[in-house]
């Protein structure tokens, strides 16, 4: 995957001690990152152990970020994320700034960075699909629907 981008682009990782947070959903703080079209990389740190799950779709949202580097996340935060317009790369483990480099430079490859204990399957990729729908005027429901792929 070729990474193109125009003005800037804006990625976001959960973060603990300057590595990838292991799951996102209870992660303390998040890396900001945008890489201008001049190459300036900018990084911003930002709290959010006090947001419930809500407010931090809603913070990530109005960051508009292209893409969310994470270990963990939950199939709910993932499917909103991808509704959103947000890439998710999940299962990702590693220091941030080894990650981030990777990733600006097209080389983050799974089998380097695979968060432990998650596994690959050789022969086969799995996806999903989103398949949204309105549930009555109760809000946004996503289903996701998991594809294998051969």
């Amino acid at each position: 995957m070729k990474i193109q981008y125009t003005n800037s682009m804006k990625i976001v990782m959960p973060v603990y001690d300057k590595r990838i947070s292991p799951v996102f959903d209870w992660c303390m703080r998040v890396l900001v990152v945008e890489k201008l079209s001049d190459n300036t990389i900018n990084k911003v740190e930002m709290d959010i152990s006090e947001f419930s799950e809500i407010e931090r779709i809603k913070v990530l949202e109005s960051i508009g970020p292209r893409t969310l580097l994470c270990g963990g996340i939950s199939l709910q935060l993932e499917g909103i994320f991808c509704y959103l317009g947000i890439d998710v790369i999940s299962w990702i483990s590693g220091r941030t700034d080894e990650i981030l480099n990777l990733f600006l430079n097209d080389s983050l490859q799974p089998e380097k960075v695979l968060l432990p204990g998650a596994r690959m399957h050789k022969n086969k990729q799995s996806i999903y699909k989103n398949e949204v729908f309105k549930n009555n005027d109760n809000g946004l429901t996503i289903n996701l629907i998991k594809l294998d792929k051969q």
